[in-house]
């Protein structure tokens, strides 16, 4: 006699010493259709009882209504229905937060991953079903089952952004605000469903969601979508979010990463950083300030300008320059153009155009004494209204104040040299801080320094037009210290020290000299 063809009470009896091996248990009811009808009941009764019911999470997430409804109809499993289910345990205890260090997260919908976490195994099957995108799933868990739409998953996303990540329909997200989600509510890590929407691209939810604003909107939701979307490259989405208002362009972004490297910066900054030229238009035209700059370790804070001149955009730093009012920042912007084009000897380049363009624009060539300044304090502690600017640094640069035509003459470009003085470069012109340098002269006269690297050209044109070979080094300025031993500015100032600090020594070396006996500072 084969198994199949037993009784029915002999095979519910031999069954029942298979468990709590459950895939054995499933591997039988798989041999025949009658050992399936006569073990279902058994199968997901021990899947209940002893395997904390999984068939209910695996349906969820694989959207099989049937095996959904036979684990509540057969097994008898339960599926809780609080609102409070992820953060409160069925005795009333609350659960614990946990935290996942931060060197171990990535990003997630434009903003590091989520830190914290609730202290459960699993999320609720609603939870994976509107993950998942399985509409007909959620109605049956909401409509028969009765699981309240308060119910938030493990990372306490709402189930609004949850529908929104799994693309359910306007409808459903439509019912899920009318059932009272809301979603201008920020989760524990601080997600609201605008933001993923627009991260996503999604305009039509968008509009839905900003259609469906209540009067007191946490403008700061809209202005984090808005800067999501820009990082995610949903531009139309992006401006969608400037046109409803309550976006200030003039603000950090998230860090975004290229070639290894971490930046942040303005939405203006992002725009020319990714080379686009009408969306640079539009953010201007809408608010944005070319000359606004965020707060870092320098005392030329960098602007937008910069960026399209070190990247070369000719059209970008045209239009730029129309926006940007603040002389220093111009002239710096001129010293960058100038150092990338020192290394090409072709006019038609679109370095040398840079160049072309920031001089026929009227931007001076020379830094003002005044201009000089060390950088501003940095803050203790950085409250709210604090803005940091992050871009790679070299450990080793030169001086911020560099005038333009020094790195013409340290690069032996006698053409961007005869250009810069026709234009109006001092000829006498002095530089401090040239760290990157063959040259003894880290501080000194651009005559000087063609000498000492053999640009005879460009030394014989200089003196042509007028530079003075005895004007001597410019004077010592603390905010523009090497720090480096062997620059004589720095040796000098050192000499100053040591003759204030021992003047009795200092004038007993005057007698010294009188007597004919030389100094030992010389």
């Amino acid at each position: 006699m084969s198994f199949d063809s037993l009784p029915t009470e002999t095979i519910l009896n031999i069954a029942s010493f298979l468990p709590p091996f459950l895939s054995s248990l499933s591997a039988l009811t798989q041999t025949s259709k009658r050992l399936y009808s006569v073990l279902e009941r058994t199968l997901y009764t021990e899947d209940v009882q002893h395997h904390g019911s999984s068939s209910v999470y695996w349906a969820a997430s694989r959207a099989n209504l049937a095996v959904l409804r036979k684990a509540i109809i057969l097994g008898k499993a339960h599926i809780p229905t609080r609102g409070d289910y992820v953060s409160v345990r069925d005795d009333g205890s609350g659960r614990r937060l946990g935290h996942i260090p931060q060197n171990s997260r990535g990003f997630f919908y434009g903003k590091i991953a989520p830190q914290a976490h609730w202290d459960i195994d699993r999320d609720h099957p609603i939870c994976l079903a509107t993950r998942n995108g399985h509409e007909h799933l959620v109605k049956f868990l909401l409509d028969e089952v009765g699981c309240s739409p308060q119910i938030r998953d493990r990372q306490d996303f709402c189930l609004l952004s949850l529908a929104i990540m799994g693309g359910l329909s306007e409808e459903m997200i439509g019912t899920f605000l009318y059932l009272g989600v809301h979603h201008y509510v920020r989760s524990i890590n601080g997600y609201c469903p605008l933001q993923i929407a627009a991260y996503k691209g999604d305009r039509n939810v968008v509009e839905f969601l900003l259609a469906s604003t209540p009067p007191d909107y946490v403008e700061e939701q809209i202005q984090h979508s808005f800067q999501c979307a820009l990082l995610a490259k949903q531009i139309p989405v992006a401006l969608l979010l400037l046109d409803h208002g309550g976006v200030n362009l003039n603000c950090s972004l998230t860090r975004w990463a290229k070639d290894r490297n971490a930046y942040m910066a303005t939405p203006l900054g992002w725009a020319v950083f990714h080379e686009d030229l009408d969306l640079a238009k539009e953010l201007l035209d809408k608010g944005a300030d070319a000359d606004f700059t965020m707060q870092r370790e320098l005392a030329v804070p960098r602007h937008v300008l910069f960026d399209a001149v070190e990247r070369s955009q000719v059209e970008m730093v045209k239009f730029l320059l129309k926006r940007t009012t603040n002389r220093v920042a111009c002239t710096k912007a001129l010293s960058l153009a100038v150092e990338r084009a020192s290394s090409s000897n072709d006019p038609t380049s679109a370095k040398n155009k840079v160049v072309k363009i920031l001089l026929e624009n009227g931007v001076s060539c020379n830094f003002e004494e005044d201009d000089i300044q060390p950088p501003s304090p940095i803050p203790q502690t950085r409250g709210p209204g604090v803005i940091v600017c992050k871009y790679p640094i070299k450990r080793r640069q030169n001086g911020e104040f560099m005038p333009p035509i020094v790195h013409a003459v340290h690069a032996g470009n006698l053409r961007l040299v005869q250009i810069l003085l026709s234009y109006g470069a001092d000829v006498n012109t002095s530089y401090r801080q040239l760290r990157i340098t063959e040259s003894k002269f880290c501080c000194g006269r651009i005559l000087d320094l063609a000498e000492d690297l053999g640009h005879q050209q460009i030394a014989d044109f200089l003196l042509k037009c007028g530079a003075q070979p005895n004007l001597g080094r410019p004077p010592y300025k603390h905010s523009m210290t090497c720090s480096n031993m062997p620059c004589p500015v720095f040796q000098e100032w050192m000499r100053a020290r040591w003759r204030e600090r021992h003047p009795s020594k200092t004038s007993s070396v005057g007698s010294e000299r009188t007597n004919g006996q030389g100094s030992q500072l010389e």
